[in-house]
């Protein structure tokens, strides 16, 4: 199933019917970016795995980010010493399965379809959907961004630190926070002349950022 957000769902039979459905949406809207993301069920809960819930709807990973993050870098610090930036080993550790705070996306429809169908290999499990995404300019960042680094550095922040942080104060006050300047230690260590000043809004929206293919 082809899930499109501007229209209803389209439920497509074979690889000739998708490849169609894709070039018409291409075609209407060459304005702005388009993504795609594959799943084998279509029920498929559409988050970071760092944010999932056990049945009593708690969060499974999310305290523990900064552990999860520390423990695999330190066991496998070797992968990880070209990486320039925190975002670039967020990216690598995701492909370790560890649970990160982002989600894959792909522009290339077939990738999305392959995930799509992958686990399903008769008719009587689930119906695999491939989920289409249409992204402004402004949402789209590339892996240096000022704003990738702010929020790829929360994951090295310690739940406690990320929970105390007061977004309702004004800019000057939100940035002497202590939690805050320790996230601006950790952008610096990557990004040397980065100003000690974050938007608060930049660690609360969500953006697509197009990360290094390594």
């Amino acid at each position: 199933m082809l899930k499109n957000q501007k229209t209803n769902d389209i439920h497509i039979e074979n690889l000739v019917e998708f490849i169609e459905q894709i070039l018409v949406i291409k075609n209407n809207n060459k304005l702005q970016h388009i993504f795609y993301r594959g799943h084998s069920c279509e029920h498929y809960r559409l988050e970071p795995s760092l944010f999932r819930k056990n049945d009593q709807d708690d969060f499974l990973y999310k305290t523990q980010e900064h552990i999860l993050y520390r423990e695999l870098y330190l066991s496998e610090y070797k992968e990880f010493i070209n990486d320039k930036y925190t975002l670039d080993k967020l990216v690598r550790m995701q492909h370790y399965s560890m649970p990160t705070r982002l989600l894959d996306l792909t522009s290339n429809p077939l990738v999305a379809l392959y995930f799509a169908c992958k686990s399903n290999r008769n008719k009587n499990e689930n119906t695999g959907e491939v989920i289409v995404f249409f992204i402004d300019d402004e949402h789209i960042k590339y892996y240096d961004s000022d704003t990738a680094s702010c929020l790829a550095n929360l994951a090295r922040l310690s739940n406690f630190e990320k929970e105390s942080i007061n977004f309702h104060k004004e800019r000057e006050r939100f940035n002497q926070q202590p939690s805050i300047k320790k996230l601006l230690h950790f952008i610096k260590e990557e990004k040397p002349f980065f100003e000690p000043r974050i938007d608060k809004n930049d660690l609360v929206n969500i953006i697509c950022i197009k990360g290094i293919k390594n």
